[in-house]
């Protein structure tokens, strides 16, 4: 069921919220922090206020998502709460969080994230295997309030940072307005947001507000957010567009922005400046490539939801084009390549359900190193362009 999005709480995972999540120290083990069945979180007082009503504890909460539910939830104050405000987001049964939480084995639980063996011995070896192998990926843990919704939260995991086979659970995946607020603070930390209501009663200090409507697919777990309330379905039919736009993909071009800043990471991970140079070198890409649509008289779409393309448009009586933006460097351009590849193939066959004769192309934001990739992506009936040799006809992108 798609619903509105009335609060988002999240933690940008540090080793304290891993060790919460490993599991319980056993046997002659050192404690070492492995105690908890709980998260902690400073600053969100008051929007779990408005979230939840009133002071804490919140229970009992279940936590859902789309092959589960977990319903011995709790939120409940910690020892300073009076005088910093903290909780504690638990408990969970045994020690073991609910899937989505959980670490373990993605490939063999579609429901798991976080990647990792708990079976390795407290504390030197789980610590070793956050730094080495989890902190890397740069994940989010998130829960979800719909519909003002005071028994229940979504849960959901995200990797700022995926490898190649944990792309789809990857941070890009949440509306860009609010995955700005969820980097813009450097290291381990939790946030939240609600949304605006008349009233925002016993409320102590600032607070912020959802940046826009947000809407949530409880049955999906990868891509549920939308920004826009997509259509009820007919019982097994396929949303329509609204009759002014039947055969328009997306909606009016939205510019990206070239001056985002991104928030530092964690020591083990992706230098700021450089992953800033990276996202505004693929803003500029798209903004250039939007540019050179419109001086050639087409109408550069951005998406409405799902699929959720960089660009798009629709050739003069010919073909929808989908494009895919990748900023390359030497360093990831053969990882940017695959994944970019994989994504603009998936967004021509999303959009093509329908009949629709869909194109697809790959834009770097440079050229790539290995000219191999030109005849891959041939072979798939892909275009390949880089700037800034960019054709001045959009015809000319095409494979």
């Amino acid at each position: 069921m798609i619903q509105q999005v009335t609060g988002v709480v999240w933690w940008r995972m540090g080793l304290s919220h891993y060790t919460s999540l490993y599991r319980r120290a056993q046997g002659d083990e050192p404690r070492a922090g492995f105690t908890r069945d709980y998260l902690q979180a400073s600053g969100i007082r008051d929007y779990l206020r408005e979230m939840l009503e009133g002071r804490p504890p919140y229970e009992p909460l279940t936590y859902r998502w789309p092959s589960g539910s977990y319903t011995n939830g709790r939120i409940y104050p910690a020892a300073d709460y009076d005088r910093n405000g903290r909780v504690e987001v638990g408990q969970f049964l045994g020690g073991v969080p609910p899937e989505p939480w959980r670490i373990g084995d993605p490939a063999g639980n579609p429901n798991i994230t976080l990647p990792g063996d708990t079976s390795l011995g407290i504390p030197d070896e789980a610590r070793a295997q956050w730094e080495n192998d989890l902190a890397p990926l740069m994940p989010f843990l998130v829960m979800v309030q719909l519909e003002r919704n005071r028994q229940e939260l979504h849960i959901r995991a995200y990797l700022g940072n995926p490898p190649e086979h944990l792309a789809a659970a990857s941070l890009d995946n949440v509306p860009q307005s609010l995955r700005d607020r969820m980097t813009q603070r450097r290291g381990p930390h939790a946030g939240a947001l609600v949304r605006r209501v008349s009233s925002m009663g016993g409320r102590s200090g600032p607070i912020f507000f959802l940046p826009e409507e947000l809407w949530f697919d409880d049955s999906d777990l990868r891509t549920p957010w939308h920004t826009t309330r997509p259509p009820i379905l007919p019982s097994g039919g396929v949303p329509p567009l609204p009759p002014e736009e039947t055969d328009v993909v997306g909606q009016a071009y939205q510019p990206a922005n070239e001056e985002v800043e991104s928030a530092a990471g964690e020591p083990f991970d992706v230098d700021p400046d450089e992953r800033d140079r990276a996202n505004r070198a693929h803003n500029k890409t798209q903004n250039a490539l939007a540019a050179l649509l419109e001086a050639s008289g087409r109408t550069p779409r951005s998406p409405r939801g799902e699929p959720n393309f960089d660009l798009a448009w629709d050739e003069p009586d010919g073909p929808t084009v989908v494009v895919e933006v990748k900023s390359v460097t030497a360093a990831n351009a053969e990882r940017q390549l695959r994944l970019g590849l994989g994504q603009v193939l998936r967004y021509r066959q999303l959009l093509g359900g329908d009949g629709r004769d869909v194109r697809a192309v790959l834009a770097l934001s440079a050229a790539p190193a290995d000219s191999r990739w030109l005849d891959l992506c041939r072979s798939h009936g892909v275009g390949l362009i880089w700037l800034p040799e960019v054709p001045v006809n959009p015809t000319d992108w095409l494979a």
